[in-house]
């Protein structure tokens, strides 16, 4: 597993900008018991957030349905009200298909740039770089 999943130094301060502003940032993940204990990153990456679902807790991954489900029912949230970002389209495409607005990470310039016009200017400042 290691060398898969690549740290994204950036993040950290991007959910805290957000959170700081008053949004929720939530995790819907397909992260493996072994991607959790091989990358010591990701346990406080996903502690810095509201919540979340990992799929081998829930023994469901995305893009099925009902994860995305599991995640908006478990934390009260309104789909229409929801961003989901992923590097898979399909992933992507099963969110839209509920309601929820969708960017496909293809890369974080282009994501944080699409981010800040669902969300507006000022909240995703450009000091933020998640590379």
């Amino acid at each position: 597993m290691r060398g898969i999943l690549g740290e994204r130094p950036g993040a950290i301060p991007l959910i805290r900008r957000l959170r700081g502003e008053g949004y929720g940032v939530y995790y819907l993940s397909n992260f493996s018991y072994q991607a959790l204990d091989t990358h010591p990153w990701i346990r406080p990456l996903l502690s810095e957030m509201d919540g979340g679902i990992l799929s081998c807790e829930e023994h469901l991954t995305k893009p099925d349905p009902a994860i995305y489900r599991l995640l908006l029912e478990r934390y009260s949230l309104t789909a229409a009200r929801c961003v989901f970002l992923d590097d898979t389209p399909r992933n992507v495409a099963a969110a839209r298909e509920l309601g929820i607005h969708g960017i496909v990470v293809e890369s974080m310039g282009k994501a944080l740039e699409e981010l800040r016009l669902l969300l507006g200017t000022g909240v995703v400042d450009n000091d933020i770089h998640v590379e």
